[in-house]
């Protein structure tokens, strides 16, 4: 018998930065791994669906990595629809976290919340490639109102294939 495993389970801590994951901390979280911090008992995360009442979705977060994961790992797919609003120059949702910005230097970022260890958040922008934070400003960059992330290219392409996640929510 084959077994066909849409993932697997490991601790924070065993997570390459990139890689998309789903835990429990008082209810489920989908979030990308981030190597942000040096600290050993911390895993910073961007938050992308949180059931946590105190951490919006897109906020970039320090959380003990004292947890388990399901990781579905870095070969994720992140699909964009341009629309009207996409071109570059367009002020118009420069502080709506999740939306995307495609800059001039082939540098595709999203617009997240940072949050300090108060949890009081500030708006930046996060490079999609490297999840590192990049100096742009969000107001230059040609506007992506609408993504979806799916598991594998195969999952996109299949007829009924089903997005982990999609934005807006839907």
């Amino acid at each position: 018998m084959a077994l066909i495993k849409p993932g697997e389970v490991k601790g924070a801590t065993a997570c390459k930065n990139g890689e998309l994951v789903r835990f429990d901390l008082g209810g489920p979280v989908l979030a990308i791994a981030l190597d942000l911090l040096s600290e050993h008992h911390l895993r910073t995360y961007l938050v992308l669906e949180s059931a946590m009442h105190d951490v919006p979705p897109f906020s970039v977060v320090p959380l003990d990595c004292d947890h388990l994961c399901f990781s579905y790992g870095g070969g994720w797919v992140l699909e964009m629809a341009a629309d009207g609003q996409s071109f570059p120059g367009n002020p118009d949702g420069a502080d709506t976290v999740g939306e995307i910005r495609i800059h001039d230097a082939g540098v595709t970022s999203i617009i997240v919340n940072v949050l300090d260890a108060k949890m009081n958040a500030k708006v930046a922008l996060l490079d999609l490639a490297t999840y590192t934070p990049v100096k742009h400003d969000r107001r230059h960059g040609a506007r992506i109102q609408s993504w979806k992330i799916w598991a594998k290219e195969e999952e996109r392409l299949r007829v009924g294939g089903r997005p982990i996640v999609t934005f807006p929510a839907q």
